[in-house]
Formats: structure tokens, C-alpha cells, sequence
């Protein structure tokens, strides 16, 4: 958000050339990015379709949805994703791993324990395809 003039290019090339989803996450509050009354965040916020703001509190994630904590708030600042609501606040939280050579491509939300989990996933799949696991 303080680099609003950036992100507004960006979001209007990604618009005309795919017109891709931009969904954003920010410690701001939308009343708090309002309230600047700043026309550069006015226009980045127009090219947003989901804002998820408040500052992440670890204490407070519950494991479920596309915020990270349940203090974080989901607004729809466009109606592109009003069906697929319960996905930003309710379902649980899931991911997908690919494996390829010696690299991982990680999809979707992981839980909080994921990170801690991860290596030791890694290195256990190392294992066995080593004959070793």
C-alpha cells in the first residue's frame, strides 16, 4: 500500500493483458487506507477484487480460509468472487506439492504447522526415493 503508484501500473497491465484476479493482503484496514484519502490508493483499490486486511496475529489463526488470522477481514471490492466466499473465511485450509528434480512448487494456503512440517516431509520423500525410507 505505500507503494501505490507501483502496484496500480502493475495491476492495469495485468488487467489489459490477462485480466487476471487481484486479490491483496495488507495491515491496513480498508477504513484506515480510506481515510488517507490518497487518489493513488483510491485507483489501486479499484483494481482489486478481494482485500484482505488487518495485521496477521499467529495466536489468532484458525487454520481455515485465505486470511491468515480470524482478526483479518475478507472485502469484495468487486463482485468477481462473491460465490466463492466461504473459501476466503471458512473452508480449511489446503495445499498441493510438486515435485520436480530438486525443486518444490507449493500451491494454496498451508496450515500454520505446514511450516514446520515441510522439511521433514522433504527429506523423508529424499529418503525413499533414495531407497533408504
Amino acid at each position: 500500500m505505500l507503494q501505490a503508484p507501483a502496484l496500480s501500473e502493475l495491476f492495469a497491465i495485468l488487467r489489459q493483458e490477462r485480466d487476471l484476479s487481484i486479490i491483496c493482503y495488507t495491515g491496513f484496514t480498508l477504513a484506515q487506507l480510506e481515510a488517507k484519502n490518497d487518489p493513488e490508493i483510491a485507483v489501486m483499490l479499484s483494481y482489486i477484487d478481494v482485500l484482505i486486511d488487518g495485521l496477521y496475529i499467529e495466536a489468532q489463526n484458525d487454520n481455515r480460509g485465505w486470511r491468515g488470522s480470524t482478526n483479518q477481514v475478507v472485502h469484495f471490492l468487486s463482485s468477481r468472487h462473491l460465490e466463492g466466499a466461504p473459501l476466503f473465511t471458512e473452508r480449511k485450509r489446503d495445499i498441493e506439492v510438486y515435485l520436480r528434480n530438486d525443486n518444490a512448487l507449493m500451491v494454496g494456503v498451508p496450515t500454520w504447522e505446514f511450516s514446520n512440517q515441510f522439511p521433514d516431509i522433504i527429506r523423508s520423500l529424499g529418503k525413499v526415493g533414495d531407497g533408504v525410507g
